[in-house]
């Protein structure tokens, strides 16, 4: 689709396109990649490689153990050809995901960012410098955000490496990063983890506010349980470290004195570990944390293992819960099991190297929208392509709004929110997380816009239609919005994930563009 745009017989059509996603290579581009492309056929050395990568590569990528995550993870992109490493090296706004994309922002009070959007929510977004610096700016204080149509990376590396440094530079980008040993996520729990990587994780989940303590639930292979989960740190909001201030271990026997080992792995001395004696038998064991006072969001933890030392065996699982409670018996507290997580082994993040199993959307801005009432299409959940929402194409080809999803968003000045949801076409669909007030029959009203007739739709809850199929009219023209009103949708009291799905594109070539749903209950 995109290439048709770029080929469009409308000459604006085809420079919003190029503006848009990039366009092909620029002739000044395309000469210095040709004069590079001796650097395919060449063997490279790898440790010059690394070297070079850790000059020139490592502030915004990480990879083999070296460099900082603010970019794309290359080790996920090593099956890529040759050749595409080298475009993308040399002409890296050819064509830019959306999540890379440089964006300009202004405060109310005179600030200047620019960076890449790490997150965005309802009432924030987050910038990623090039320098791994991260800025988060509530929307409220927000005066303007605008894409730079440029990539987070800079052209310009070809002034500062020949050919031949080239190619050793893509033998170290190639041969690193291999896929690691199989990892599962079921649900909470990291299971089958290979003893040659037991040292550092980090683990993430949905966040859990109010977070007091954490529980990990861990199983070795080996005869003894003693010294498996040690050196352990607690974030809130990702990079926020609360303190852990006490622990235990369960069964244990617990040890009792020098619990707290002050040389932790990443040298800070805040980093504690909580283990048994040696020679503990009992299985499962528990570590339990007490975290430092206050309101946490936590949502990250960093662990160390040393399962594979010694007769201690290959770590089989870690189980990983979370507390609001606050009795001063760790034991008796209620912990219960994290949502949505994931592991990132030695801090590389990648398809081969993260595990992600059963994976759930969260409500956009962190609670569910509430039925009766208004959900704004473009406030479809949050989380990654598959899982909140399916879109035919990897770019957002609208608006500088959720630029981090692929949904596309069209900004219009009739909209409710000055937003809405466009370039709908088969098999797409949007999840919304709601609760509903009570069990009932719903009517949805819909302003909806199409130019000729439109196509058709539905709703459904774990797979079974609520709606029937919903046709988009002739509203007469995309940018004249027209009410229509569904009938008819029953729903059950209580939070649920309602999916949007698109069946069928009408004459107008698309299903049409939507700019709320309000929910009123009939009966």
């Amino acid at each position: 689709r995109r290439q048709l745009l770029f080929r469009h017989e409308d000459e604006s059509i085809r420079k919003r396109a190029t503006m848009l996603f990039g366009g092909a290579t620029s002739p000044d581009r395309a000469a210095v990649i040709k004069k590079y492309t001796a650097a395919l056929t060449a063997t490279g050395n790898h440790k010059q490689g690394r070297e070079l990568f850790k000059k020139h590569c490592a502030s915004c990528h990480r990879l083999g153990g070296v460099g900082k995550v603010v970019g794309p993870n290359l080790a996920a992109l090593r099956n890529r050809a040759p050749l595409t490493f080298l475009t993308g090296i040399l002409d890296p706004n050819r064509a830019i995901e959306a999540k890379w994309m440089m964006f300009n922002a202004e405060t109310d009070d005179g600030r200047r960012l620019a960076g890449a959007v790490a997150e965005e929510t309802s009432s924030a977004i987050t910038l990623v410098g090039v320098d791994g610096t991260r800025t988060k700016i509530p929307r409220r204080e927000l005066a303007l955000l605008k894409s730079s149509q440029r990539s987070l990376m800079p052209e310009g590396l070809e002034k500062s490496i020949n050919v031949e440094q080239m190619a050793d530079l893509l033998n170290y980008l190639k041969s690193t990063g291999k896929p690691m040993p199989q990892v599962v996520v079921k649900r909470n729990t990291i299971e089958r983890l290979d003893a040659v990587h037991d040292g550092f994780y980090s683990i993430t989940f949905d966040p859990v506010p109010g977070a007091t303590g954490i529980e990990l639930e861990w199983e070795n292979e080996g005869g003894y349980k003693h010294w498996t989960v040690r050196e352990i740190e607690a974030y809130a909001n990702f990079d926020k470290k609360v303190d852990i201030v006490a622990g235990s271990v369960l069964p244990g026997p617990a040890r009792t004195d020098n619990s707290r080992f002050e040389n932790a792995f990443d040298g800070d001395i805040k980093t504690l570990t909580f283990t048994t004696q040696s020679y503990a038998l009992g299985a499962p064991q528990r570590t339990l944390l007490k975290l430092e006072a206050g309101v946490h969001m936590l949502d990250r933890i960093r662990i160390n293992t040393v399962a594979g030392n010694d007769s201690n065996g290959r770590m089989k699982k870690i189980t990983v819960r979370v507390t609001t409670d606050t009795g001063s018996d760790l034991g008796a507290r209620n912990y219960v099991d994290v949502a949505n997580l994931s592991v990132q082994l030695f801090g590389e993040v990648s398809g081969t190297e993260t595990a992600r199993s059963e994976a759930t959307p969260k409500p956009f801005g962190g609670a569910a929208h509430k039925i009766p009432g208004l959900i704004e299409a473009e406030h479809y959940d949050e989380g990654p392509a598959g899982v909140a929402y399916r879109d035919s194409d990897a770019n957002n080809q609208g608006a500088d709004y959720r630029q981090d999803t692929q949904v596309d968003i069209e900004q219009r000045s009739d909209a409710s929110n000055g937003h809405g949801i466009g370039w709908t076409v088969a098999g797409e669909w949007l999840s919304y997380t709601v609760d509903a007030a009570a069990d009932g029959t719903y009517a949805i009203e819909m302003p909806v816009a199409s130019q000729k007739q439109g196509g058709l739709f539905h709703l459904e809850v774990n797979g079974k239609d609520l709606s029937g199929p919903i046709r988009i009219p002739d509203t007469g023209g995309w940018t004249t919005l027209k009410k229509i009103t569904h009938k008819g949708v029953k729903l059950k009291k209580g939070v649920q994930r309602i999916r949007v799905v698109m069946d069928e594109v009408g004459p107008s070539n698309n299903i049409g563009d939507i700019d709320y749903f309000k929910f009123t209950r009939v009966e």
